[in-house]
């Protein structure tokens, strides 16, 4: 049988399966990334801490409502108790032009 999930549920979904400590495998389906990763690259994704991300690290984050990113983070900085991470696709000239916060972050990438 075939279901057909939301979104939004899928993500859910995999949120819980990451943070139980399964690392899970993922499509890449863009370019942003690329040399690095390229479009039908698999990539393994697994849980982290905030302290475990560093500059130079590649996540995987929910910002927008029907689309998850993988992008490097480029500058980490803290405000109001809070960290910010600052991301870019290896492919793209400038940062990305809005924040990330933890709580919007899945996982690590790793090849």
């Amino acid at each position: 049988m075939i279901y057909k999930l939301q979104f939004k549920v899928w993500v859910s979904l995999l949120r819980k399966k990451i943070s139980l400590g399964h690392s899970t495998k993922l499509e890449i389906l863009g370019d942003s990334m690329f040399p690095t990763l390229k479009k039908g690259d698999v990539v393994s994704v697994s849980f982290c801490n905030a302290e475990d991300i560093k500059k130079g690290t590649i996540i995987i984050f929910h910002h927008w409502p029907n689309n998850l990113t993988i992008h490097r983070v480029v500058e980490i900085h803290k405000c109001g108790g809070k960290i910010i991470y600052k991301t870019r696709g290896d492919n793209n000239p400038v940062p990305d032009n809005y924040d990330v916060m933890y709580s919007e972050i899945i996982g690590v990438v790793s090849l």
